[in-house]
């Protein structure tokens, strides 16, 4: 795992690059979570990139919302509501960390490449 600074990881990079190596290692699209769609799958993917960007990358509320073209107020909530389950559920905990290895693994990689 890549070095962290108050629980967040040390990186170079976009909103924009996270949510590619965010959609190269999960289910999920931005597109899809950009939708309009409020089925429980894009809502809990919702939750998990929303979660991942702020609170473990040190990403913005604001920056989140953009990218997704959401509301700033739903998407404070996401983060939120994510370390609440992470709490409490730990295949939602375990499925969090499983992400944030490969993304900070995705960027240790492309941090190597000439």
């Amino acid at each position: 795992m890549g070095a962290t600074l108050h629980g967040c990881h040390v990186h170079n990079y976009t909103i924009s690059d996270f949510a590619y190596r965010f959609e190269s290692f999960s289910s999920h699209t931005i597109d899809g979570l950009a939708s309009r769609s409020r089925s429980k799958g894009l809502t809990h993917g919702r939750v998990e990139f929303a979660t991942l960007a702020v609170s473990r990358f040190g990403f913005k509320c604001c920056d989140v919302a953009a990218l997704l073209n959401k509301h700033g107020n739903s998407v404070t909530n996401w983060p939120n509501q994510g370390l609440h389950m992470a709490g409490n559920d730990p295949a939602f905990n375990k499925k969090l960390d499983q992400l944030d290895a490969a993304i900070s693994g995705a960027n240790a990689i492309s941090s190597q490449l000439p």
